[in-house]
């Protein structure tokens, strides 16, 4: 499958709605006038981003097929190694 840029796109500007939106809201929830440290505000639009993007960006970066053709440099837990012999093409999905 190729990689899904309009859907993370739209993922992101929804995430980052949200972080503003979140912003907006501890700008505008405290009508007793103490105020809100900005360090609060800012920590509290950065989870809500967090929360969108990073499953966003994880399947854009699950949706890729990754192929490696036979013959190829390859690096496995064991360490580098080459295949000694045409093999058929290691598909990743």
């Amino acid at each position: 499958m190729a990689l899904l840029e309009p859907v993370l796109e739209a993922a992101l500007a929804s995430a980052f709605k949200a972080a503003l939106t979140t912003l907006t809201e501890y700008a505008q929830s405290d009508p007793t006038g103490t105020l809100i440290p900005v360090d609060q505000k800012v920590q509290a639009g950065c989870l809500a981003f967090a929360k969108i993007a990073a499953p966003a960006i994880d399947a854009y970066i699950r949706s890729a097929t990754i192929v490696v053709p036979a013959g190829q440099v390859v690096t496995t837990p064991a360490g580098p190694g080459t295949t000694t012999s045409p093999s058929l093409p290691a598909i990743i999905s």
